[in-house]
């Protein structure tokens, strides 16, 4: 009978689907920064600046989605630090050092287009998100 059961067990493993973020969310009570909207609507808008603004080849493209990958993957790692003011403090770091830096990695430009200001807008947007929610954690933290 406990054969049975451990054979059940196994199989129950075996097919048992990989949750997804938002039943992570559930489970955990935090969702990772990558899945936040906030980052997704950044990652978007930057991915449509790119999409315009560039020529469309699938090595430039490959490149480029590399670049964005490697934005993410740095909110993600700052945005997953435990204090609230240290999280956001890193993440404001990390936002300007993309309106510094990371222009100028977006390769294969059309000829006289210029993505700096889609690409500041988009920054600067993703900045005040982040003020705001900032503020919303702080508020929500905040002991009574």
């Amino acid at each position: 009978m406990a054969f049975l059961m451990n054979i059940r067990e196994f199989f129950q493993r075996l097919f048992k689907s990989k949750s997804t973020p938002v039943e992570q969310h559930l489970e955990t009570g935090k969702l990772e920064p990558k899945y936040w909207q906030e980052v997704i609507d950044f990652r978007e808008r930057l991915e449509k600046v790119i999409k315009e603004n560039t020529i469309d080849a699938d090595n430039i493209s490959s490149v480029n989605q590399r670049v964005l990958d490697f934005l993410i993957e740095q909110i993600n790692t700052k945005g997953s630090i435990p204090t609230v003011p240290e999280r956001y403090n890193a993440l404001n770091i990390l936002v300007d050092r993309m309106l510094i830096s990371y222009q100028s990695k977006i390769v294969g430009l059309k000829k006289g287009v210029t993505t700096h200001t889609d690409f500041t807008d988009a920054v600067n947007a993703f900045k005040l998100r982040l003020k705001e929610r900032e503020q919303k954690e702080l508020t929500e933290n905040k002991p009574r």
